[in-house]
């Protein structure tokens, strides 16, 4: 395993513990303080969409994204977030495969289970919508991975880079 793959696993393994981290912290805030962290964001992004696109375009947004909507829709980007890391180590590891896919999927539903049940141990309560939505997030970024993954292997395969592909998994 070359310098380079061994660097890249670390910094990827951080950044899974980083974003674990910060979901789960986040699912062992109380209802309120949950609430109003999710406001403050959402305040926050409404107002950098206002300052890009003009109010018009925030206002319109407003009234199609709810904070609901919005905290259904982070939840989401997290968990995407987390599977493109987990897919990323996956590959660095030389752990990954088409069939090891089923694996980091399950993983990616564990993660969402164990933050639903998390939420628990605060006065809010676990919701099985709530784990598909993070698990649907963590598909799709999967599934994008995947594709681009599969895409580039073929664009080297097509270029005639044999050597290239033999020596990278050589290492």
């Amino acid at each position: 395993m070359t310098k380079k793959r061994k660097i890249g696993i670390i910094i990827v393994s951080v950044l899974i513990v980083l974003t674990l981290g910060f979901i789960w912290a986040n699912s062992l805030l109380d209802m309120s303080r949950s609430a109003q962290e999710s406001g403050f964001v959402y305040n926050a992004t409404m107002n950098v969409v206002e300052a890009v696109a003009g109010k018009p375009s925030a206002d319109a947004l407003r009234g199609v994204i709810s904070i609901s909507v919005f905290r259904d829709m982070a939840h989401g980007f997290e968990f995407a977030l987390l599977g493109v890391e987990i897919f990323i180590l996956y590959v660095l590891v030389k752990r990954y495969s088409y069939i090891r896919i089923f694996e980091i999927l399950c993983l990616g539903l564990l993660v969402a289970g164990i933050d639903e049940c998390l939420q628990m141990l605060s006065d809010r309560v676990a919701s099985f919508a709530d784990v598909m939505i993070d698990f649907l997030g963590f598909v799709l970024a999967v599934g994008l991975s995947v594709l681009i993954k599969f895409l580039f292997d073929l664009k080297k395969k097509r270029t005639g880079n044999a050597k290239e592909i033999l020596e990278e998994e050589k290492n």
